[in-house]
């Protein structure tokens, strides 16, 4: 029966039309199975938006452009950005911001539960597109091999990953379009701890070919704990400027405004040599939704 599959008050449902992919469904128990971590992530990449909702802000923010350009007096009609093509655009980066998840090493908490850190990957590129390429005429296929060339493995926090994205993806979602970091991947050289153990470094973002190491410390994995924690970052830090590795630090704080993390955007650029485009005003709208997007996610 179609009908008690689509009602719920937490929870969406639909049916799965096609042949399951092997390995598709984990046994829990007898008569217990779970969706895999790649057989979740493919359903997701097919969801249906609706349309309504979309046409409603899209007539707000139109209403409050003109409200604002007649007071501050330009002329002709406000820069807006297609609504449907938006939306569409933002429900591919929030695939991208599960990807992360997926493969990185944090879990996002549900309504009682605290994120969690230093998890295990639950699933790979490789394991994803192996049962893409074993459903035929797979719907939502274009948008996984979209979602999966954008995101990054190995992230150890949320905010990690949309540092990464907003930094990253192009300017047509709203990104700077800075070459990719790799994420907490192992630097060749050691450092000393303040007990005199050798460990090894993993900075949060780091573009080898421009050694330049962006570190994110907020709440989650980077919770400031003291004194001792202050003093082994500080030694962390030098450990990798000694071996002439240019590095940059985020905070929340430095990232809870649109002004501040275009600020930290344009740092980063300074460090990789690189120049961020004067953006025009189609552009620095979609710099302000994306960031806003990955800031309420």
């Amino acid at each position: 029966i179609a009908s008690p599959r689509s009602k719920g008050k937490r929870a969406r449902f639909h049916v799965w039309k096609n042949v399951l992919p092997l390995e598709s469904m984990l046994r829990l128990e007898e008569k217990l199975l779970l969706s895999s971590p790649e057989f979740t992530f493919i359903q997701l990449a097919g969801y249906h938006p609706r349309f309504e909702p979309i046409s409603e802000q899209f007539t707000k923010e139109l209403w409050e452009a003109r409200e604002a350009r007649a007071a501050a007096g330009p002329f002709g009609e406000p820069v807006y950005d297609n609504p449907f093509d938006w939306d569409l655009k933002m429900r591919l980066v929030g695939l991208m911001q599960v990807a992360c998840e997926l493969l990185g090493t944090y879990r996002i908490g549900g309504r009682h539960h605290k994120t969690t850190y230093e998890q295990k990957p639950l699933m790979t590129r490789e394991s994803v597109l192996k049962m893409v390429d074993g459903i035929v005429s797979l719907y939502g296929a274009t948008r996984i091999r979209m979602a999966l060339a954008a995101a990054f493995d190995n992230a150890a926090s949320p905010m990690e990953a949309n540092l990464a994205l907003m930094l990253c993806l192009p300017a047509e979602f709203g990104g700077y379009e800075l070459p990719r970091p790799e994420l907490n991947v192992k630097l060749r050289f050691e450092r000393v701890d303040l007990n005199g153990v050798k460990r090894s470094i993993r900075p949060d973002l780091y573009w080898p070919d421009r050694k330049v190491v962006l570190e994110y410390e907020g709440e989650g994995s980077h919770v400031a704990l003291g004194p001792e924690k202050i003093a082994d970052d500080a030694s962390r830090a030098n450990s990798m400027l000694a071996k002439k590795v240019n590095v940059l630090r985020a905070t929340t704080n430095s990232v809870n405004s649109f002004e501040r993390m275009d600020l930290l955007a344009h740092q980063v650029a300074d460090a990789l040599a690189i120049k961020i485009p004067e953006p025009d005003e189609l552009t620095l709208i979609r710099r302000r939704k994306l960031y806003l997007w990955l800031r309420r996610t």
